[in-house]
């Protein structure tokens, strides 16, 4: 359905999963959903939460490599993913939900019907 390998594109979607459910884990009604939606030429995969609002400064950094707040992270886990959807012809997006969470959207190219 996707070009591009599907193990890595696989472990990118389950690394953003991941995040999210760390993310929304503090929440009084913790929240998290992944959605596949058709955008154009591409699949959209998107990943939500209602973890904490984050600062601006925090926000702007997602995918690069940056120092973290976690207390078992390195700050690669993103960029990491971001280098693997790059490398498979794809892309990322982040964004805020109100009044807080994080929606990602990795966007990677669909496979031409033959």
């Amino acid at each position: 359905m996707a070009v591009g390998d599907s193990f890595e594109i696989e472990l990118a979607v389950l690394n953003i999963l991941k995040n999210a459910l760390k993310a929304a884990k503090n929440s009084p009604s913790p929240q998290s959903s992944v959605s596949l939606t058709p955008h154009e030429h591409m699949w959209k995969v998107t990943v939500t939460d209602n973890g904490p609002k984050i600062s601006e400064e925090i926000f702007s950094a997602l995918g690069r490599p940056t120092s973290t707040s976690k207390k078992d992270g390195l700050g690669v886990g993103l960029s990491i993913v971001l280098s693997i959807i790059e490398n498979n012809g794809g892309h990322l997006a982040f964004h805020r939900i109100e009044p807080n969470g994080i929606a990602v959207d990795l966007f990677v190219k669909k496979k031409e019907e033959k």
